[in-house]
Protein backbone atom coordinates (compact mmCIF):
# COMPACT_ATOMS: atom_id res chain seq x y z
CA UNK A 1 0.00 0.00 0.00
CA UNK A 2 1.35 3.40 -1.00
CA UNK A 3 1.99 6.04 1.61
CA UNK A 4 0.42 8.98 -0.17
CA UNK A 5 -1.14 11.18 2.54
CA UNK A 6 0.67 14.02 4.25
CA UNK A 7 -1.34 15.18 7.26
CA UNK A 8 -1.55 18.93 7.87
CA UNK A 9 -2.12 18.57 11.59
CA UNK A 10 -2.69 21.09 14.34
CA UNK A 11 -4.74 22.08 17.32
CA UNK A 12 -7.39 24.56 16.08
CA UNK A 13 -6.35 28.18 15.48
CA UNK A 14 -2.71 27.34 14.87
CA UNK A 15 -2.36 28.21 11.17
CA UNK A 16 -3.84 25.15 9.46
CA UNK A 17 -6.19 27.02 7.10
CA UNK A 18 -3.44 29.48 6.21
CA UNK A 19 -1.15 26.57 5.28
CA UNK A 20 -3.91 24.98 3.20
CA UNK A 21 -4.52 28.25 1.35
CA UNK A 22 -0.79 28.57 0.72
CA UNK A 23 -0.55 25.03 -0.70
CA UNK A 24 -3.59 25.61 -2.91
CA UNK A 25 -2.08 28.78 -4.32
CA UNK A 26 1.33 27.16 -4.75
CA UNK A 27 -0.20 24.39 -6.86
CA UNK A 28 -2.47 26.70 -8.85
CA UNK A 29 -1.39 28.31 -12.11
CA UNK A 30 -4.10 30.96 -11.84
CA UNK A 31 -2.34 34.20 -10.97
CA UNK A 32 -5.57 35.60 -9.50
CA UNK A 33 -5.26 33.25 -6.53
CA UNK A 34 -7.44 30.44 -5.21
CA UNK A 35 -10.92 30.96 -3.78
CA UNK A 36 -10.91 30.23 -0.03
CA UNK A 37 -14.09 28.22 -0.55
CA UNK A 38 -12.31 25.90 -2.98
CA UNK A 39 -9.79 24.23 -0.68
CA UNK A 40 -11.36 20.78 -1.11
CA UNK A 41 -8.09 19.12 -2.16
CA UNK A 42 -6.76 19.64 1.36
CA UNK A 43 -10.05 19.11 3.21
CA UNK A 44 -10.25 16.79 6.19
CA UNK A 45 -10.80 13.21 5.02
CA UNK A 46 -12.09 11.97 8.36
CA UNK A 47 -14.45 14.84 9.12
CA UNK A 48 -17.03 14.91 6.33
CA UNK A 49 -20.09 12.74 6.88
CA UNK A 50 -21.20 12.58 3.22
CA UNK A 51 -17.74 11.34 2.17
CA UNK A 52 -17.82 8.67 4.86
CA UNK A 53 -21.36 7.56 4.01
CA UNK A 54 -20.36 7.13 0.39
CA UNK A 55 -17.46 4.84 1.31
CA UNK A 56 -19.48 2.87 3.88
CA UNK A 57 -22.50 2.40 1.66
CA UNK A 58 -24.88 3.29 4.50
CA UNK A 59 -25.58 6.26 6.78
CA UNK A 60 -22.87 6.80 9.36
CA UNK A 61 -25.54 8.23 11.65
CA UNK A 62 -26.38 4.62 12.51
CA UNK A 63 -22.98 4.30 14.20
CA UNK A 64 -21.66 5.71 17.46
CA UNK A 65 -18.66 8.04 17.41
CA UNK A 66 -16.44 5.29 18.84
CA UNK A 67 -17.61 2.83 16.17
CA UNK A 68 -16.75 5.37 13.47
CA UNK A 69 -13.30 5.83 15.02
CA UNK A 70 -12.77 2.07 15.02
CA UNK A 71 -13.65 1.90 11.30
CA UNK A 72 -11.57 4.92 10.31
CA UNK A 73 -8.20 3.14 9.78
CA UNK A 74 -9.83 0.55 7.51
CA UNK A 75 -11.70 3.25 5.60
CA UNK A 76 -8.53 5.28 5.06
CA UNK A 77 -6.63 2.21 3.88
CA UNK A 78 -9.43 1.45 1.44
CA UNK A 79 -9.41 5.06 0.26
CA UNK A 80 -5.64 4.95 -0.35
CA UNK A 81 -5.72 1.75 -2.41
CA UNK A 82 -4.39 2.38 -5.90
CA UNK A 83 -3.65 6.06 -5.31
CA UNK A 84 -0.22 7.22 -6.44
CA UNK A 85 -0.38 11.02 -6.14
CA UNK A 86 0.60 12.69 -2.90
CA UNK A 87 -2.26 14.31 -0.96
CA UNK A 88 -2.15 16.99 1.72
CA UNK A 89 -5.01 16.61 4.19
CA UNK A 90 -6.03 18.73 7.15
CA UNK A 91 -6.73 17.17 10.52
CA UNK A 92 -7.35 18.42 14.05
CA UNK A 93 -7.47 14.86 15.37
CA UNK A 94 -5.07 14.09 18.17
CA UNK A 95 -2.58 11.40 17.19
CA UNK A 96 -3.96 8.59 19.31
CA UNK A 97 -4.38 4.85 19.36
CA UNK A 98 -7.67 2.99 19.39
CA UNK A 99 -8.58 0.33 21.98
CA UNK A 100 -7.18 -2.41 19.71
CA UNK A 101 -3.82 -0.63 19.60
CA UNK A 102 -3.88 0.65 16.02
CA UNK A 103 -3.46 4.37 15.35
CA UNK A 104 -6.57 6.25 14.25
CA UNK A 105 -4.61 7.62 11.26
CA UNK A 106 -2.86 4.52 9.90
CA UNK A 107 0.88 4.51 9.29
CA UNK A 108 0.28 2.43 6.15
CA UNK A 109 -1.18 5.43 4.27
CA UNK A 110 0.87 8.17 5.94
CA UNK A 111 3.80 9.70 4.07
CA UNK A 112 4.38 12.14 6.92
CA UNK A 113 2.90 15.10 8.73
CA UNK A 114 3.44 18.82 9.14
CA UNK A 115 2.46 19.65 12.69
CA UNK A 116 1.75 23.33 13.34
CA UNK A 117 2.14 24.47 16.92
CA UNK A 118 1.27 27.86 18.40
CA UNK A 119 1.81 29.43 21.79
CA UNK A 120 -1.19 28.31 23.89
CA UNK A 121 -1.48 31.83 25.28
CA UNK A 122 -2.36 33.03 21.78
CA UNK A 123 -4.38 29.90 21.02
CA UNK A 124 -6.65 30.68 23.98
CA UNK A 125 -7.47 34.12 22.57
CA UNK A 126 -8.21 32.85 19.05
CA UNK A 127 -9.98 29.73 20.31
CA UNK A 128 -12.41 31.84 22.32
CA UNK A 129 -13.43 33.67 19.14
CA UNK A 130 -13.61 30.40 17.21
CA UNK A 131 -15.85 28.80 19.84
CA UNK A 132 -17.83 32.00 20.51
CA UNK A 133 -17.09 31.73 24.21
CA UNK A 134 -15.21 33.64 26.88
CA UNK A 135 -11.44 33.36 27.17
CA UNK A 136 -11.86 31.68 30.56
CA UNK A 137 -14.08 29.04 28.95
CA UNK A 138 -11.59 28.57 26.11
CA UNK A 139 -8.83 28.02 28.67
CA UNK A 140 -10.99 25.43 30.42
CA UNK A 141 -11.67 23.61 27.17
CA UNK A 142 -7.98 23.59 26.26
CA UNK A 143 -7.29 21.72 29.52
CA UNK A 144 -10.07 19.17 28.93
CA UNK A 145 -8.64 15.72 28.02
CA UNK A 146 -12.02 14.72 26.55
CA UNK A 147 -12.45 17.75 24.29
CA UNK A 148 -13.83 17.03 20.82
CA UNK A 149 -14.97 19.21 17.96
CA UNK A 150 -18.35 18.82 16.25
CA UNK A 151 -20.05 15.45 16.52
CA UNK A 152 -23.50 15.26 14.96
CA UNK A 153 -24.96 11.80 14.40
CA UNK A 154 -27.97 12.57 12.25
CA UNK A 155 -27.03 15.04 9.54
CA UNK A 156 -25.24 14.74 6.22
CA UNK A 157 -24.26 18.39 6.27
CA UNK A 158 -22.66 18.43 9.72
CA UNK A 159 -19.13 17.14 10.28
CA UNK A 160 -18.10 14.21 12.41
CA UNK A 161 -16.37 14.24 15.78
CA UNK A 162 -12.70 15.07 16.07
CA UNK A 163 -11.28 14.09 19.43
CA UNK A 164 -8.47 16.43 20.37
CA UNK A 165 -7.59 15.76 24.04
CA UNK A 166 -6.19 18.74 25.93
CA UNK A 167 -3.73 21.10 24.22
CA UNK A 168 -0.65 19.50 25.79
CA UNK A 169 -1.87 16.00 24.96
CA UNK A 170 -2.57 16.98 21.37
CA UNK A 171 0.94 18.37 20.93
CA UNK A 172 2.60 15.42 22.68
CA UNK A 173 0.76 12.91 20.51
CA UNK A 174 2.03 14.40 17.27
CA UNK A 175 5.54 15.19 18.50
CA UNK A 176 5.99 11.66 19.78
CA UNK A 177 4.04 9.83 17.04
CA UNK A 178 5.84 6.59 16.27
CA UNK A 179 6.44 5.41 12.74
CA UNK A 180 5.69 8.64 10.91
CA UNK A 181 7.93 11.45 9.69
CA UNK A 182 6.77 14.69 11.30
CA UNK A 183 7.94 18.23 10.61
CA UNK A 184 7.10 20.51 13.53
CA UNK A 185 6.58 24.15 12.59
CA UNK A 186 6.01 27.07 14.96
CA UNK A 187 3.17 29.39 13.96
CA UNK A 188 5.41 32.23 15.13
CA UNK A 189 7.99 31.25 12.50
CA UNK A 190 5.29 31.25 9.83
CA UNK A 191 4.48 34.85 10.82
CA UNK A 192 8.01 36.08 11.51
CA UNK A 193 10.06 34.41 8.77
CA UNK A 194 7.48 33.30 6.20
CA UNK A 195 9.74 32.79 3.18
CA UNK A 196 12.25 30.49 4.87
CA UNK A 197 9.59 28.72 6.94
CA UNK A 198 7.23 27.97 4.06
CA UNK A 199 10.17 26.98 1.85
CA UNK A 200 11.14 24.41 4.48
CA UNK A 201 7.55 23.12 4.52
CA UNK A 202 7.54 22.85 0.73
CA UNK A 203 10.73 20.81 0.68
CA UNK A 204 9.34 18.44 3.28
CA UNK A 205 6.08 18.00 1.36
CA UNK A 206 7.80 17.57 -2.02
CA UNK A 207 6.18 20.71 -3.37
CA UNK A 208 7.82 23.41 -5.53
CA UNK A 209 10.24 25.30 -3.30
CA UNK A 210 11.77 27.87 -5.62
CA UNK A 211 11.65 31.39 -4.22
CA UNK A 212 9.39 32.97 -6.89
CA UNK A 213 6.76 30.23 -6.47
CA UNK A 214 6.82 30.42 -2.67
CA UNK A 215 6.64 34.23 -2.70
CA UNK A 216 3.72 34.22 -5.14
CA UNK A 217 1.80 31.71 -3.00
CA UNK A 218 2.51 33.72 0.15
CA UNK A 219 1.17 36.88 -1.47
CA UNK A 220 -1.99 35.11 -2.66
CA UNK A 221 -2.59 33.59 0.77
CA UNK A 222 -1.77 36.69 2.81
CA UNK A 223 -4.05 37.52 5.74
CA UNK A 224 -5.22 40.65 3.92
CA UNK A 225 -6.21 38.58 0.88
CA UNK A 226 -7.98 35.94 2.97
CA UNK A 227 -9.85 38.62 4.95
CA UNK A 228 -10.96 40.38 1.77
CA UNK A 229 -12.26 37.13 0.33
CA UNK A 230 -14.15 36.30 3.52
CA UNK A 231 -15.69 39.77 3.62
CA UNK A 232 -16.77 39.52 -0.02
CA UNK A 233 -17.97 35.91 -0.22
CA UNK A 234 -17.95 34.48 3.29
CA UNK A 235 -16.06 31.36 4.32
CA UNK A 236 -17.97 28.10 4.46
CA UNK A 237 -15.60 26.57 7.03
CA UNK A 238 -16.36 29.28 9.57
CA UNK A 239 -17.89 27.87 12.74
CA UNK A 240 -21.55 28.58 13.44
CA UNK A 241 -21.88 31.79 15.44
CA UNK A 242 -18.32 32.86 14.71
CA UNK A 243 -18.17 36.51 13.62
CA UNK A 244 -15.00 36.26 11.52
CA UNK A 245 -12.67 33.34 10.75
CA UNK A 246 -9.60 35.25 9.55
CA UNK A 247 -9.07 37.66 12.43
CA UNK A 248 -5.64 39.04 13.40
CA UNK A 249 -3.15 36.31 12.55
CA UNK A 250 -0.46 37.79 14.80
CA UNK A 251 1.96 36.37 17.35
CA UNK A 252 1.92 37.73 20.89
CA UNK A 253 -1.65 39.06 20.98
CA UNK A 254 -1.98 37.47 24.43
CA UNK A 255 0.11 40.30 25.93
CA UNK A 256 -2.65 42.82 25.27
CA UNK A 257 -5.56 40.47 25.87
CA UNK A 258 -4.99 38.00 28.71
CA UNK A 259 -5.09 38.90 32.39
CA UNK A 260 -2.25 37.84 34.70
CA UNK A 261 -4.59 35.24 36.23
CA UNK A 262 -5.39 33.78 32.80
CA UNK A 263 -1.71 33.60 31.89
CA UNK A 264 -0.94 31.89 35.17
CA UNK A 265 -3.71 29.36 34.61
CA UNK A 266 -2.50 28.43 31.11
CA UNK A 267 1.07 28.03 32.32
CA UNK A 268 -0.16 25.88 35.20
CA UNK A 269 -2.10 23.69 32.77
CA UNK A 270 0.55 23.39 30.08
CA UNK A 271 3.90 24.48 31.57
CA UNK A 272 5.90 21.31 30.79
CA UNK A 273 4.91 21.31 27.12
CA UNK A 274 5.41 25.07 26.86
CA UNK A 275 8.95 24.58 28.17
CA UNK A 276 9.58 21.80 25.68
CA UNK A 277 8.42 24.06 22.84
CA UNK A 278 10.42 27.06 24.01
CA UNK A 279 7.44 29.19 25.05
CA UNK A 280 8.79 29.66 28.60
CA UNK A 281 12.19 30.97 29.65
CA UNK A 282 14.43 29.18 32.15
CA UNK A 283 12.54 30.81 35.02
CA UNK A 284 9.15 29.74 33.69
CA UNK A 285 8.13 33.16 32.33
CA UNK A 286 6.19 33.27 29.04
CA UNK A 287 8.01 34.30 25.89
CA UNK A 288 6.44 36.11 22.95
CA UNK A 289 8.37 34.06 20.41
CA UNK A 290 9.64 30.50 20.94
CA UNK A 291 13.24 30.32 22.08
CA UNK A 292 13.95 27.06 20.26
CA UNK A 293 12.61 24.41 17.94
CA UNK A 294 10.67 21.64 19.70
CA UNK A 295 12.71 18.79 21.08
CA UNK A 296 12.21 15.54 19.17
Amino acid sequence: MSKTIYWLASYPKSGNTWLRAFIANLRCENRQGVDINALDDTANLVYGRAWLDNLLGFESGLLTYDEIDQLTPTILKEYAQGRTQLEYRKTHHAFRHLPDGQPLLPIEVTAGAVYLVRNPLDVAVSFSHHRSCSIDEAIRQMADPELALAGYRDSLIHPLREKMLDWSGHVAGWLDAGGSDTLVVHYEAMVGTPLSTFTRICRFLHLPDDTPSVQRALESSSLKNLQQQEAARGFREKAQGQAQFFRKGVAGDWQQTLTPAQIERIVADHGPMMRRLGYLDVEGRPLVMPAQEPAP
